[in-house]
């Protein structure tokens, strides 16, 4: 059986441990105080000594100057607030007159343009589906549409019905790009 355990069992049976190394008794008083007590004045308490309490001579001479300091502080944050007050009305103001701006702009429009725009729809009568999907070109969407239902009629298949579609030149309804097999399909299923 090792020596640790030998001595746990000698202490676990009441006998006293043996130490290793001196003890406090015989290092003295090069780590502790000895056979001294520290006595129940020395001994912290709960509350800190009195003394610490007192006033000094540099606290008597620092407090007219931190009152000073904490008077300019609150009077700077007196002119702060101030000055936030009017920055929030300034801003209130701005989006009133923006609001006011946008509401005379309306009663102008509604003034003077609507009732030309009125006038020059009255003159026009609109034709319904026929008007021209992409300028420049004789094809309305009602005829395309149509021309699309007689080729599926003839069992022409979406891909040709688009390369016919390029070769007559007819654009596509939005005027960019080329017709595919994918939009012939897409129509053919709305119409």
């Amino acid at each position: 059986m090792s020596d640790f355990l030998k001595n746990l069992r000698s202490t676990h049976r009441g006998a006293p441990p043996r130490p290793s190394g001196p003890t406090r008794k015989e290092i003295g008083d090069r780590y502790g105080l000895g056979s001294e007590r520290r006595k129940m004045t020395d001994r912290r308490g709960p509350f800190p000594p009195q003394s610490q309490y007192k006033e000094t001579d540099e606290t008597t001479e620092y407090l007219p100057i931190i009152k000073e300091s904490i008077a300019t502080m609150a009077a700077s944050l007196e002119r702060m607030a101030e000055n936030q007050e009017s920055l929030i009305q300034a801003q209130i103001k701005q989006h009133e007159s923006v609001g006011t701006f946008f509401e005379n702009l309306n009663q102008i429009l509604m003034d003077r343009v609507v009732p030309t725009l009125d006038a020059a729809s009255q003159s026009k009568p609109i034709q319904k589906g026929t008007t021209s999907y992409a300028s420049g070109t004789h094809h309305t969407k009602d005829e395309v549409i149509e021309i699309i239902r007689d080729m599926r009629k003839k069992r022409s298949t979406f891909a040709e019905i688009a390369q016919a579609l390029m070769d007559k030149g007819i654009p596509t309804f939005s005027g960019r790009g080329d017709w595919h097999a994918q939009t012939i399909h897409r129509l053919c299923k709305e119409s």
